[in-house]
């Protein structure tokens, strides 16, 4: 028997539709259906966070090769802050440490080889 999924999009009002066909799930034979909504209507900062979930999921559905912890290269998809994004004193300050942090980290990796 010759594998075959399906993944398909939908539109909805509310967000997205993901419906994925399985003819050989597992190499049992075993047909596999699933949907999944993907609710993107809700306040802006969480219809982000369902974004990045849905095209993670997608990713993992689809058997995509984005590399991992140990590799040179890694495709991630994350938030980050707009380049015309105007940070408050109070988000320069967190920026400013987690930076030192990391040129701490990055300066013990230097020293440990």
């Amino acid at each position: 028997m010759e594998r075959r999924s399906t993944i398909n999009l939908e539109i909805a009002d509310n967000g997205i539709i993901k419906n994925i066909q399985d003819s050989d799930v597992n190499g049992t034979g075993t047909d596999y259906e699933s949907s999944t909504l993907y609710e993107l209507d809700l306040d802006k900062e969480l219809a982000k966070l369902k974004t990045i979930q849905f095209l993670n999921d997608l990713i993992d559905d689809l058997n995509l090769e984005v590399g991992s912890t140990s590799d040179k290269d890694v495709v991630t998809i994350s938030l980050r802050k707009g380049e015309d994004y105007l940070y408050s004193t109070q988000e320069l300050e967190e920026q400013i440490e987690k930076t030192e942090i990391h040129l701490e980290n990055l300066k013990e990796l230097r020293y440990s080889e």
